[in-house]
């Protein structure tokens, strides 16, 4: 006859505490999940028949101050409208090219101390600007930089002293970007030759082409 062997007691409440914790490991995550969701439930529950006690009044939905997606818009049409905000439209200043100074100048966006003092240098050297377009002239100063600055540029062409025909004693007092140093001497020595000649009332002379001639005609005085 086989004798069936029985476990110890000790054997037997392991076996039976290993069992009662897999049961609570399957119902468990269940009722975690009962307890997370029965509030919702409830307040469906409760919406639901309050909504079907009123059905004709339905309940406005409420927004609190700054929950609702895009607050600010200007649609007129929006079940909350706001004003369009105000566009700060920003001053411009005024340059005059031909009195500015180089604290004026910085003041420019996009032109540093550096750009300032070549600005005024060739200034200087050309007798005063006729155009604004000669800025272009000035070295580093690009088409972008007088395009995004040309609105404040202003021009006033009496306050640049110019070339004066009479006081010419030397071709020093010729010196000039737009004239060469042969353009000159033919020009002093045409000046000496005829000592009656004066720019603004002559034709040109002939020593001087008519490009440059034309370029240089707004400097005599």
């Amino acid at each position: 006859m086989l004798k069936t062997k029985i476990l110890s007691r000790p054997a037997l409440g392991l076996v039976f505490s290993f069992g009662l914790l897999i049961l609570l490991a399957m119902t468990w995550p269940q009722s975690w999940e009962w307890r997370k969701i029965a509030p919702d439930k409830a307040l469906m529950d409760s919406l639901s028949a309050t909504q079907s006690r009123y059905p004709a009044f339905p309940r406005k939905p409420h927004f609190h101050r700054g929950s609702y997606p895009n607050r600010k818009h200007s649609d007129p049409n929006h079940p909350y409208p706001t004003k369009a905000p105000r566009l700060r439209i920003p001053e411009i200043i005024r340059l005059d090219i031909n009195m500015a100074d180089s604290l004026d100048w910085v003041q420019v966006p996009g032109i540093g101390a550096k750009t300032a003092h070549r600005i005024l240098r060739y200034r200087n050297r050309l007798r005063g600007f006729v155009r604004i377009e000669q800025l272009l002239e000035v070295a580093y100063f690009d088409s972008n930089l007088l395009a995004s600055n040309r609105v404040q540029f202003t021009l006033s062409p009496d306050h640049f002293p110019g070339l004066y025909w009479d006081s010419i004693q030397s071709t020093h007092d010729l010196y000039h970007p737009y004239l060469s140093s042969l353009q000159r001497k033919s020009l002093f020595r045409y000046k000496v030759e005829h000592p009656r000649f004066h720019p603004l009332t002559d034709p040109k002379p002939l020593c001087i082409d008519s490009a440059t001639w034309l370029s240089m005609a707004p400097y005599w005085r």
